[in-house]
């Protein structure tokens, strides 16, 4: 993917300004804002909905298996009835345990975080991005490979 010149200036604008008060932007360098990821200039509530799908996205092999209505209507509110179609839809994913409906928010959250995070190209805005979105937050083991991630954050924007 070739990038012009002025897309390039402009998303290492955003991220200088973003990271500015950051105590570690010494340690960023032009590859790094280079590799500063579009999802990241969204408002709260527009991140957390990417978030979501993106964690329906990762198990959706566990959701095409999953014959609980009261799971499936709880992942319908959280993420809407189109991502639910098209995960539905789709061929991808290993089958996996899911949470209870409960706490399905905050799974979502998590495993959406998690693919964003690894979605990101620079081991150094990674680490950072966690540090402002999910502070206390550990990288899940193993780590999510960064090509899926990015396959699974393209699927979410749809």
């Amino acid at each position: 993917m070739i990038t012009s010149h002025r897309v390039l200036r402009q998303r290492r604008a955003r991220a200088a300004m973003v990271l500015r008060d950051d105590e570690r932007r010494a340690q960023v360098g032009w590859h790094d804002l280079a590799a500063w990821p579009d999802w990241a200039a969204l408002d709260l509530p527009a991140l957390e909905t990417l978030a979501r799908r993106c964690g329906a996205w990762r198990h959706a092999g566990a959701w095409r298996r999953c014959i609980s209505g009261p799971l499936l209507q709880a992942l319908q509110a959280q993420v809407g009835e189109r991502c639910v179609q098209q995960v539905m839809a789709s061929t991808d994913g290993p089958a996996g345990a899911l949470p209870d409906a409960d706490a399905l928010p905050g799974w979502l959250r998590e495993q959406g975080l998690e693919v964003l995070f690894a979605s990101v190209a620079s081991p150094l805005l990674r680490v950072m991005l966690r540090e402002r979105l999910a502070p206390g937050s550990l990288p899940s083991m193993p780590a999510f490979d960064g090509a899926s991630a990015q396959r699974l954050l393209a699927e979410a924007q749809r």
